[in-house]
């Protein structure tokens, strides 16, 4: 394998991930936002043995989305979704109802009350290769505040470094993220979102794409009418190092 990818699930006792030299990258470095998008923020738990940091965000007035590495072995009960998070601060803090992983590392987290801002979300969004997009989230070693990270693309996840298990379409941007961000937005420049937060190596992004079935799996979803959400489950990726214990 060319380069060890890391998932990017974050327990808060984890290694911060190395320093990389950005002449090496060709992507600006993360900006701080002093004022956070209010539809994305911190999925946080805490057990007795366990805890755990992650990005994720609205696409829809109860549709919540992240990495489905982030959920391993946690009940929606357990998760803590606190939306705008900006220092010690958030819009929002709301327990999901139901969780369900997708295929290609995607879950989706259906809410009881409305989220306080949500993404625009179009399944016909085309990504072309050099294109910028922006991966917003919460990353090591600034956790507290909302970064937003210029990414080119580089093209497709090239699949004998990175294997999918249960499908879904992947990219991979010219960029890196720290832990915490995985389940992260990555948007367009208008702001439209077209992916999710999964892994990263030592200079690129891997961002898993979103099946269309996401957008009707939770009571007012996109405005489509809800249905039984697919009994299948996402497993890690071959390869993959995930921080979570």
């Amino acid at each position: 394998m060319a380069a060890l990818l890391v998932a990017m699930a974050c327990p808060l006792a984890a290694r911060d991930a190395s320093a990389q030299d950005a002449s090496d990258r060709d992507a600006s470095a993360p900006e701080l936002q002093e004022e956070p998008n209010l539809a994305v923020g911190r999925l946080n738990y805490a057990g007795y043995r366990d805890k755990r940091q992650c990005t994720m965000f609205a696409i829809g007035p109860r549709t919540v989305l992240t990495a489905a590495h982030c959920l391993r072995r946690l009940k929606p009960s357990q998760l803590h979704l606190l939306f705008g998070y900006s220092q010690m601060k958030w819009a929002a803090h709301l327990t999901p109802k139901a969780a369900t992983p997708l295929g290609g590392d995607v879950a989706v987290l259906c809410l009881s009350e409305p989220a306080p801002a949500a993404l625009p979300f179009d399944v016909t969004t085309e990504i072309a290769e050099g294109e910028t997009l922006y991966a917003i989230g919460y990353g090591r070693p600034v956790r507290h505040m909302q970064s937003r990270t210029a990414c080119p693309v580089v093209g497709p996840v090239n699949r004998r470094d990175w294997t999918m298990a249960g499908g879904g379409g992947a990219l991979t941007l010219r960029c890196t993220q720290a832990p915490g961000a995985s389940g992260g937005p990555v948007v367009t420049a208008d702001g439209t979102v077209v992916g999710v937060v999964s892994a990263t190596s030592a200079t690129d992004l891997y961002v898993a794409l979103i099946p269309r079935e996401a957008v009707s799996m939770c009571e007012g979803g996109l405005g489509e009418a809800p249905r039984r959400a697919p009994e299948r489950r996402a497993a890690l990726h071959r390869g993959l190092s995930p921080h979570d214990p």
